[in-house]
């Protein structure tokens, strides 16, 4: 795996250090705190002043100010012992004497306690029946007094009953606290803390509503500043669904819904175990001036679903481009899809192990301590950078964020395990696309279930578990070869599509398929279409009909099972909806573009390959050994809840055969269903499926 691929990031430990006693004696300490400046007086120790300069000038969202493009710096103040104090320089916009903390004699200058960096003003709690959890780091034996207010114009601020508590920082330096149930509605709270001997911490503008995570790869990263703009960046999208939002468009309406919070986790990539702490400049009003690095899918979803819900929707943003699920997943779920030593999968394994371990040795001779940098390509390192901190019973089993749901688009990187081996064509690593499959069929559907897990606490008592929205990967052009393995050729996107489904047997876990959603001209060519919107509208209609009981239709037919009609030579898949719509012509149609070139502009860029392309009908019977026939595309009926097919009399329909629909990179679906909620360009398609003939 290549080392230029690799960030280096900075570990924050979990609690303070250092005693301050009610007299004002305190151990000073040579570390720096850092301060993030948004909204309240909150701290992060646990680094030298040139490691808190080092993380400013590394990442990208204290470089260059909050990734939301608030204009507020990520990490505004350092703060250490007079000694080690530098003078402000690059991006670190001040530094203060540790012996100013606290005033001899009298109250000190910045509470002995800070919350979460999840926790913030203006952002959405889970509303009943979850009970949103508090929680965060101080002075060991220090106690906190905690109250909810409700407020506005007409009656300012109005205790709620039953939202006073208590909390004392445990010997490690934690604390913790749970707020009632409390129904959504359009009302604002306030947030205050105190601590015996003064200090307070206020949070503002908070509001009860639904909250989701937006998780995954790049296509969850795509940002609203460059929705709907063709490869160059430049030229307007042409969309075949005839529905596309434009994020210019997106970003100066984004004012209009003041009922949406957001927030964003900085990519942190950590192999050495979870941090606590969450890297977010925290949350915030949409606006104009801080939506261009969002999320297109996160708020094309959100947006859609606060306006049919009518409630307040806070969205998280946690996303890295190009990552597998295994850096999502935590050594536990991991652990639930060990492969035998001495198998091909193993012997990767080892490889990476001995990659990371050159690195570090690499970061220790550059002066980097080995504890405060991270290989980007190891196992369970983006759950514990940037899932952890948003659920901490993964380290101290007692709270965690309470989130109604998650929205997830990842899949692409764990084709050909192109990110899980560092895979590269004629390796040692290369590997058959059925082992990588096999592998995420089991890896992905683990992970979900550990997640869950992880974000149960809030839900303790109450029947409601998070709902797993993910998104089946659309139509696209690979960049491999078309032919890799023993001249075979490449089933791995395929193959893929067909192991994310597994992950439904999972409960509350459903796919939104995107494989009529190719777009050939799309960021950095085909993997990255660039017409969102259809993404966000099935997934919010997913969201309606599990997780609110919404009587919608959020997918397209099922496939239940495939019978045969030997004598008239006729295959019958039966479907669990009877609202077969069969599209072999028009505008929902999606043509495989055949020797066209991938990406516009570039002279090198590949032509799309007749081998990547499907079948016309969508379906072939056939095996592996000897090889798949393509169905007449003029034979398709729908029959009820049945779609006929016939078969060519130079074909026998044997048991054992396999039918399979849109097994390819970049099929022509041709079964969908209607639903009264989308436009009439925009029918949902039936997913890939193989049955096998009885």
């Amino acid at each position: 795996m290549s080392v230029t691929s690799m960030v280096v990031l900075v570990v924050l430990p979990a609690a303070f250090l250092a005693t301050v006693a009610d007299n004002v004696e305190y151990t000073r300490t040579p570390e720096f705190f850092c301060h993030p400046g948004v909204d309240d007086s909150r701290l992060h120790k646990g680094m030298s002043p040139t490691a808190c300069q080092a993380l400013c000038d590394a990442d990208a969202a204290c470089r260059s100010y909050a990734v939301t493009n608030q204009n507020v710096p990520a990490l505004q103040w350092c703060f250490a012992p007079e000694e080690d104090c530098p003078n402000p320089s690059g991006h670190c916009s001040g530094c203060q004497n540790w012996d100013s903390f606290f005033k001899p004699g009298g109250k000190p200058v910045v509470p002995r306690f800070n919350l979460s960096e999840t926790l913030t003003s203006h952002m959405v709690l889970q509303q009943a029946p979850a009970r949103a959890s508090l929680w965060g780091w101080g002075l060991p034996g220090v106690a906190l007094q905690g109250k909810l207010t409700s407020t506005s114009p007409a009656t300012g601020p109005v205790s709620v009953d039953g939202a006073a508590f208590t909390a004392t920082v445990d010997a490690a330096g934690r604390w913790s606290a749970s707020l009632p149930p409390i129904s959504a509605s359009s009302t604002q709270f306030i947030l205050t803390i105190t601590e015996t001997g003064g200090g307070v911490v206020t949070l503002t503008d908070i509001m009860f509503g639904e909250v989701w995570l937006c998780t995954g790869q790049s296509n969850m990263g795509v940002s609203l500043g460059i929705l709907g703009k063709g490869p160059q960046g430049n030229e307007p999208l042409v969309s075949w669904s005839g529905d596309i939002s434009s994020g210019a468009e997106e970003i100066a309406n984004a004012s209009a819904y003041p009922l949406i919070r957001v927030v964003q986790q900085s990519s942190v990539s950590l192999p050495l175990g979870p941090t606590e702490h969450a890297s977010t400049p925290g949350w915030f009003r949409p606006s104009p001036a801080t939506m261009a690095g969002f999320s297109a899918v996160c708020w094309l979803f959100g947006r859609r679903l606060q306006s049919e819900l009518g409630l307040p929707v806070g969205l998280i943003e946690i996303q890295v481009g190009g990552t597998a699920v295994e850096r999502w997943s935590s050594p536990k779920a991991l652990g639930q899809c060990n492969q035998e030593r001495g198998s091909r999968m193993a012997y990767c394994r080892e490889a990476e192990a001995g990659d990371e371990e050159a690195w570090l040795g690499q970061m220790e001779a550059a002066g980097f301590s080995r504890d405060k940098v991270s290989y980007t390509g190891v196992n369970s390192s983006l759950f514990n950078g940037m899932i952890a901190p948003w659920a901490p019973t993964a380290t101290n089993g007692t709270v965690a964020t309470a989130v109604r749901g998650a929205i997830w688009y990842q899949g692409e990187s764990n084709v050909a395990c192109s990110d899980v081996w560092g895979y590269t064509q004629g390796s040692n690593c290369a590997m058959h696309p059925e082992d990588c499959a096999e592998y995420y069929s089991c890896q992905f559907p683990a992970m979900i279930a550990d997640w869950r897990d992880l974000f149960a606490a809030p839900w303790a008592g109450s029947p409601v578990e998070l709902t797993f929205l993910f998104v089946g990967l659309p139509a696209y052009v690979q960049d491999l070869p078309s032919t890799l393995y023993d001249g075979k050729v490449d089933t791995s996107l395929p193959l893929i599509r067909l192991a994310q489904q597994n992950a439904t047997q999972q409960p509350h876990t459903h796919q939104t398929s995107l494989i009529d959603h190719g777009y050939l001209f799309g960021h950095i060519g085909s993997i990255h279409p660039m017409d969102k919107t259809p993404v966000g509208k099935r997934l919010m209609l997913s969201a309606l009909e599990h997780a609110y009981g919404k009587d919608v239709v959020s997918t397209g037919p099922e496939s239940i099972e495939v019978t045969v009609d030997a004598t008239r030579g006729v295959l019958s898949v039966k479907f669990n909806s009877s609202g077969l719509l069969l599209r072999t012509e028009g505008p929902v149609r999606q043509q495989c573009p055949v020797g066209e070139k991938q990406i516009v502009g570039n002279p090198t860029s590949a032509t799309v390959p007749a081998s990547q392309c499907g079948c016309p009908s969508g379906f072939d019977l056939g095996t592996e050994r000897d090889g798949y026939v393509c169905l007449d595309v003029h034979s398709l009926r729908v029959n009820g809840a049945y779609l006929e097919m016939d078969v060519p009399k130079t074909v026998s329909i044997t048991s054992g055969k396999t039918l399979r629909y849109l097994f390819a990179d970049w099929p022509t679906p041709t079964v969908y269903a209607a639903t009264s909620y989308l436009g009439p360009n925009e029918e949902l398609p039936t997913a890939p499926f193989v049955l096998t003939i009885p």
